[in-house]
């Protein structure tokens, strides 16, 4: 049975599972329950059927699953059967499982499918015949292995021919060479002659193995013999004599009749005077040692002279040619020509002594034993590997310098290595050779394909986006390897935004962060998800699916929740017939359940909306791809775009509605109140918003989910822009400009390591602020890789854009949850932060401090106030020249690093605690909480910074430089005492008097405010004083609103709505009402306009007072009384 059957075999088998259960796919993750069991079948026709299928593989180890067959199989799936996994093993069922989501689920409850399926008979016999397919399919494969397995029957009878066992043919002189030697070309005369004098010269050996490659030599070399005598008319045959019977005429000579017949001596010598008949028969015993010039064609006229010469004396033996010649070398006399050989052939002289030679032999032993001993394993580890590349190469090193010309296969067959061993070294050497480079670091090759190393740092990177996961700061720490540097990091707890599996994968592969990846390396192959679940789970240790957390968006967890149970509803087989046939405007049945699947509300928002648009004017990090929205009009025009919209776009759920039934309800989670005990300050009963399970008709789902996506478009719309202003807020962030991200840590529970029975503990406020400033940008150095191989080469440089990062943390007492979270500590934390980087500016910057930005969350109590706002008004009441910018994120989405560092003072105080070091209270909070404290000469980024280290990438834009811890006190008694105790580090917060507005009259509907700024650097003249707002329903940093706030080019001056408001506060801060003692003020008294001046500065009960001295007459005056007076004597000034 082929594939394409047995896989539609298979989906046929899922169709009749019992519905609503998880069923493994693999008999053996559960052998009492599984496929097998469900249908009475054997596990081998269950386990056959998934191997030919191609879901399966069958190796060594067993039956294991195929993640790419398996990827292919769920695409021809019905919809019904919904696929899931547990522990990394896939399950199936049909029809989703309404008791149990997940596999796991089941598994914990440890539920079995208690129904028994009887197949059809045709599912039956199709079954038995792919059981017998699969069985001769591994009978033929067995024999195959075994056939291999046989040894050649060539090999067995191979016949070993005698080395001088040589076929001649004396007619034509052709030679034959030995049975053993491949056909080759004549190879160069005298070559191995040579080598085998050097031999005998330096150390004689008894190693005979190359004969019959000598004698083949021979054979050539007499064959041009008789050639050349016959060219040059001479009459001579010569031919080989025997060693053992010299004396034995040659009969291819042919003496003349009439003579004597010739010697085998005057033959020889006859022979070499027919090549020379000018050279003298007597030679001297002096050698002229003068060194010469000769043409080349001399040199080959001797040499080949030489040649036949030798062969005529030595009978054509090169053994005794070649101990004549050393004989001759050897005899005392000749020692010149010896010296001169030797000079010749081996230049570096390094045979000069036989215990050289004897070191030289036991090294090349030594190297080939070492390269045998790594070649025999199947496997080699790396460092087997370097062992062999290292090896290979020294001995290529000096062939590759001098240019010796040596064939890769004279290497491979000395060395004992393979062609490709060979050729690599040889390319190594002569790069390193080429640029004089220093070092080589080889490495095995790993497949080209082998693309999980590569992508687990861009998987690191895309994991760590708040697009796609968000902190968690409820949970802890991890320690983590960062993939880039191979070193171990802290990284927060992350969870998953989508916790759907597949659906991470998707969103990965339309990200940058995959496009990086693809564009660093080039031809890299998609994405499996068995690959993409194995870097995960590698790499993705801090991140998690999602556990029961507070700060939840109730618009977005509402919407997803509704999306799960339509879900539901357009599964049921009646809904999928009759919606099927829908051919109306918008989304198709299909394409509207992937959207409801996908459990995202950002996706569904973007299913009803037009497509994302480019916003060059806000791109201001060129080094990201321009920023996508969609079009305002779509989420904030309340469906005045006619081409998108709700009832356009899900036209199928009007008729969805119409398939409602009173009968028939279906369970939904929704957000509502619930009752609480006890009674808040009105009298009214307690409650609390909280996740509840609602019965529902088809028709109020649709109502309900249509009324939630409503309150959704604008509501992510407003998410991911306020996250890419915040983004654009550290890209272009000015030198003269602080950016401020704050927010409350959770109250700390100071909790004793041994306690009572029903203790209560003690709790600590911590308010942290993450302050960034001074950006600039810094040139790297770091080491290039080259090919497969690490080579060192020159540094390469590149530019990189930090950010100073200080982390403060201010702790105060309280002794219940939320007490202190409030605008009065914030803005006195604030302000002495405002007074300390105003001379971190001046001193570290060099560039005046002028503007501050503070992101927080839209905490009512906190930021969104008036009397917060008022503050924010009269900042140049306190510090002239400065300008404040407080910028709201969206509710229940302000989740970040401001969060997460105030995780580290919890831990420390925990561990301290169960050390036997308490923290009682906030005080000894703050004492314990100094070893936190970092100072910039502590900071491991400066030294990076100043030595150009690469490792410099790691800070981001979060990497701590200072940590500074404070003391918030509310006693001017306490204040007093631990001020001289811890100088620079106590505030106070003066609970006397907090500025409110006149009439506390406020800015009406915060709740749309994102952004609002002060507009004065000076304080008014006039009195009372009037300060300006300028506010935003939301922030921009386009380049129009960045030169302009009231610009008239922003896209979005619309929907932002800049506007104007006028603040008048009700009163001054305590430092400009004390400066006005001594200043004039002019009143009508007794019905007469007397003037006088200011002696004294009061608050009673959050109101000031100022004392007016008029000659005998005093008299105590409040903030509007006051004002009147010194206006009244600045006007009778003027008239004066």
């Amino acid at each position: 049975m082929d594939r394409n059957n047995s896989q539609l075999l298979l989906a046929k088998l899922f169709c009749h599972l019992p519905q609503e259960y998880w069923v493994p796919l693999l008999p053996k993750y559960d052998p009492s329950f599984n496929l097998g069991t469900i249908f009475g079948r054997q596990a081998i026709e269950i386990n056959a059927l998934l191997i030919n299928a191609g879901v399966c593989n069958n190796g060594s180890k067993g039956i294991s699953v195929n993640r790419g067959g398996w990827e292919l199989m769920r695409n021809i799936l019905d919809d019904n059967i919904c696929v899931g996994d547990y522990q990394r093993k896939p399950y199936v069922s049909n029809k989703p499982p309404s008791k149990w989501r997940e596999p796991c689920n089941q598994f914990a409850d440890r539920a079995r499918c208690p129904i028994h399926v009887q197949l059809p008979k045709d599912i039956v016999v199709q079954l038995e015949e792919c059981a017998r397919a699969f069985d001769e399919s591994q009978t033929l494969k067995q024999q195959q292995r075994e056939k291999k397995q046989q040894p050649q029957a060539k090999k067995e009878v191979k016949k070993e021919q005698p080395q001088n066992n040589k076929k001649r043919n004396n007619d034509n002189n052709e030679v034959t060479p030995p049975p053993d030697k491949k056909s080759k070309p004549d190879p160069i005369i005298g070559s191995n002659m040579y080598d085998s004098i050097i031999a005998k010269l330096s150390m004689p050996s008894k190693d005979n193995s190359n004969l019959s490659e000598l004698t083949y030599i021979t054979d050539v070399i007499m064959k041009q013999l008789n050639q050349l005598h016959q060219q040059l008319g001479t009459g001579l045959t010569l031919t080989i004599v025997s060693d053992e019977d010299e004396e034995v005429k040659d009969p291819a000579v042919t003496p003349t009749p009439k003579k004597k017949p010739l010697t085998q001596r005057e033959k020889r010598i006859l022979a070499a005077s027919c090549l020379n008949p000018k050279a003298p028969h007597v030679i001297t015993s002096e050698w002229d040692t003068t060194k010469r010039e000769y043409k080349k064609s001399t040199l080959n006229t001797d040499k080949n002279d030489l040649k036949t010469f030798v062969d005529c004396i030595s009978n054509k033996n090169v053994h005794r040619a070649s101990k004549a010649i050393v004989s001759l070398l050897s005899d005392k006399s000749h020692a010149q020509l010896k010296d001169a050989v030797l000079e010749e052939l081996v230049p570096t002289k390094s045979l000069e002594s036989d215990k050289d030679s004897i070191m030289s032999d036991l090294v090349i032993k030594g190297m080939k034993s070492i390269m045998s001993h790594h070649d025999s394993r199947s496997q080699r580890s790396e460092a087997g590997e370097a062992v062999m590349k290292h090896v290979v190469a020294a001995s290529v090193f000096h062939i590759e310098k001098e240019n010796v010309s040596v064939s890769n296969r004279s290497i491979q067959d000395f060395l004992g290595v393979n062609h490709r061993q060979v050729e690599s070294a040889r390319k190594i050497v002569r790069d390193m050779i080429n640029n004089n480079k220093q070092g080589v670091k080889p490495q095995r090759k790993v497949r080209s394909d082998y693309i999980r190393p590569k992508l687990k740092p861009y998987v690191y990177d895309f994991l760590k986006d708040d697009e796609y996961t968000r902190l968690d700061t409820s949970q802890g720490l991890v320690e983590v390897i960062d993939p880039r540097t191979g070193t171990a990091v802290t990284e927060h707890i992350r969870i998953w935004i989508n916790v759907n599996k597949d659906e991470q994968r998707r969103s990965f592969l339309e990200s940058t962060h995959y496009q990086n990846f693809q564009i660093e390396n080039d031809g890299a192959t998609a994405v499996s998800i068995g690959v993409w679940n194995d870097v995960v789970t590698e790499v993705g240790q801090f991140v998690v699916d999602p556990i029961p957390r507070s700060c939840v968006d109730e618009k977005i967890s509402g919407l997803q929740h509704m999306m799960s149970g339509l879900v539901d509803v357009l599964k049921t087989e009646d809904t999928k017939r009759e919606l099927e046939k829908f051919e109306g405007i918008g989304m198709s049945y299909g394409e509207s359940l992937d959207v409801l699947k996908t459990g995202d509300a950002f996706a569904m928002v973007c299913s009803v909306c037009c497509e994302k648009k480019e916003h060059p004017e806000i791109h201001i990090d060129k080094t990201r791809p321009c920023p996508k929205f969609i079009p305002f009009m779509c989420t904030h025009g309340n469906g005045a775009c006619s081409n998108c919209g709700i009832n356009k776009k899900l036209a199928i759920l009007d008729e969805l509605s119409k398939l409602s039934k009173d009968d028939e309800k279906f369970e939904v989670k929704c957000w509502k109140d619930s009752i609480r005990s006890g009674v808040n300050s009105k009298g009214e009963q307690n409650k609390q918003r909280e996740l509840s399970s609602e019965w529902w008709t088809i028709e109020q789902l649709v109502i309900k989910f249509k009324e939630q996506l409503k309150i959704c478009l604008p509501h992510c719309q407003e998410i991911r822009w306020v996250r890419h202003i915040l983004n654009t807020d550290f890209t272009r962030l000015p030198a003269n400009t602080l950016l401020i991200l704050t927010d409350f840590a959770a109250s700390m529970c100071l909790r004793a390591a041994e306690t009572k029975n029903s203790s209560v503990d003690a709790h600590a406020v911590n308010d942290n602020f993450v302050c960034i400033y001074n950006r600039r940008t810094v040139t790297l150095k770091q080491s290039r890789k080259r090919s497969k191989i690490e080579i060192f080469e020159q540094d390469q440089w590149e530019d990189l854009t930090i950010w100073t990062c200080d982390v403060h943390h201010f702790f105060a007492e309280t002794f219940s949850k939320g007490k202190k979270n409030d605008h009065q500590m914030h803005n006195v934390c604030l302000d002495a932060l405002i007074k300390h980087y105003i001379a971190v500016f001046n001193e570290e910057v060099g560039t005046p401090l002028e503007h501050i930005i503070i992101w927080t969350d839209n905490a009512p109590n906190q930021y969104r106030c008036r009397q917060n706002f008022a503050k924010i008004a009269t900042v140049a009441e306190r510090f002239l020249g400065i300008k404040i910018t407080h910028r709201l994120a969206v509710v229940d989405n302000f989740k970040g690093n401001h969060d997460a560092v105030g995780k580290d003072p919890a831990r420390l105080i925990r561990s301290l605690e169960l050390s036997g070091i308490r923290s009682e209270n906030a005080l000894k909070v703050f004492v314990n909480c100094h070893r936190l404290e970092k100072s910039r000469e502590d900071s491991e980024w400066i030294k990076y910074e100043n030595e150009n280290d690469v490792a410099l990438k790691r800070k981001g834009k979060y990497g701590m430089d200072t940590r500074t811890v404070w003391y918030v006190v509310e006693e001017k008694e306490e204040y007093e005492q631990l001020k001289v105790k811890y100088p620079g580090r106590v505030l106070l917060i003066d609970c006397d008097f907090v500025m409110d507005t006149v009439g506390k009259k406020s800015i009406e509907n915060t709740s749309k405010l994102h952004e609002i700024c002060s507009e004065a650097t000076h304080i008014p003249a006039a009195l009372p004083s009037v300060w300006p707002l300028r506010l935003s329903d939301l922030p921009c940093n386009c380049v129009h609103c960045i030169l302009d706030p009231w610009n008239n080019e922003c896209e979005l001056r619309t929907w932002r709505k800049t506007r104007t408001f006028n603040l008048t506060p009700l009163g001054v801060s305590p430092d400009r009402g004390r400066e006005w003692v001594g200043s004039g003020v002019c009143m009508k008294v007794q019905g007469q306009v007397v003037t006088g001046s200011i002696v004294d500065y009061s608050v009673d009960k959050s109101q000031q007072f100022w004392k007016v001295q008029f000659g005998e007459i005093s008299a105590l005056l409040n903030y509007t009384q006051v004002c009147q007076a010194k206006a009244a004597f600045n006007t009778t000034l003027q008239h004066n």
